[in-house]
C-alpha cells in the first residue's frame, strides 16, 4: 500500500512536470512566431521606405520622375524594322483602339519612307530617280511632290501587310482610354527590304530602272540596315 501511494506520488508529480514543460514550450513557440512576424512587418516598412525615398529621388533630379515604357513597345522594340507601337487616347475604347492602330501604321509607315529616302541616298547618292514618271521618265515640275508620293505608295503596300499583335487598355479615373497596340510586318526584315526594293524597281522609269538593278542587292541591305535602326522612341 505505502509502495502504490509512492508510485501514484511519482506519477502526479511528473504529469505536473509535463505540463508545465508544454506550456512553456508552447509559450516560447508562441512567442517565436511572434517575433518573427514583427521582423517581417519591419522589414516591410523599411521596404516601402526605401522605395519611397528612391522614387522621391528620382522626382528630385530636377527632370521628373522617369516615364517607364508599356509591356507593349517594349514588345515592339524587340523587333526593329518590323513591329510599331503606338497609343490612342479617347472616351470609348473602340475610338482609342482605333486611334492606336492610326497612329502605329502613320509611324511605321513613316520609318520605311525614311528608310528608303536614306538607303537610295547611301547608294545612288540621290533620289531624283523617285521623281521621273513611270511611262516616259520625264522629270515633272512637281518633282518633289512626285518623289513623296512614290515613297508613300511603297510604304502603304508594307502597312497593308501587317497585323495587330499585342494591345494593352488602360482606363483613367475620368473614364477616357488610352489603347497601346503593336503592327508587325507579315514576314522577315530580310523579305521586307527585298519587296521594299522590288517595288521601288518597278515604279522608277525605264531609264533609272537599270541603274536601280545594277546595285539592287547593295540597296536592299542597306533599307534593312536603315529599318534596324528605327527602334521605337
Amino acid at each position: 500500500m505505502k509502495n502504490f501511494r509512492v508510485f501514484r506520488q511519482f506519477v502526479c508529480g511528473s504529469l505536473a512536470g509535463v505540463s508545465v514543460m508544454f506550456m512553456v514550450s508552447c509559450g516560447s513557440s508562441k512567442q517565436a512566431q511572434n517575433d518573427a512576424m514583427m521582423m517581417q512587418m519591419m522589414q516591410m516598412m523599411q521596404q516601402q521606405q526605401s522605395q519611397g525615398q528612391q522614387q522621391k529621388q528620382k522626382e528630385d533630379n530636377g527632370y521628373g520622375a522617369e516615364i517607364q515604357k508599356t509591356e507593349t513597345e517594349l514588345y515592339a522594340e524587340q523587333a526593329p524594322g518590323k513591329r510599331s507601337a503606338a497609343n490612342g487616347q479617347a472616351f470609348t475604347k473602340e475610338a482609342a483602339e482605333q486611334l492606336a492602330r492610326a497612329n502605329a501604321r502613320a509611324k511605321y509607315a513613316e520609318a520605311i519612307e525614311a528608310a528608303v529616302i536614306s538607303a537610295a541616298k547611301t547608294v545612288y547618292g540621290e533620289i531624283s530617280m523617285f521623281s521621273a514618271d513611270d511611262k516616259n521618265g520625264e522629270m515633272g515640275t512637281d518633282g518633289n511632290q512626285k518623289q513623296a508620293t512614290m515613297v508613300q505608295s511603297v510604304a502603304q503596300q508594307v502597312i497593308a501587310k501587317t497585323n495587330v499583335v499585342k494591345t494593352q487598355t488602360f482606363r483613367a479615373k475620368n473614364n477616357r482610354y488610352t489603347v497601346f497596340v503593336c503592327l508587325e510586318y507579315d514576314g522577315k526584315v530580310e523579305e521586307l527590304a527585298a519587296n521594299i526594293a522590288q517595288q521601288v524597281k518597278q515604279r522608277v522609269s525605264d531609264k533609272d530602272r537599270s541603274r536601280i538593278e545594277s546595285d539592287l542587292q547593295k540597296f536592299e541591305e542597306e533599307v534593312k540596315f536603315e529599318l534596324f535602326k528605327n527602334k521605337q522612341q
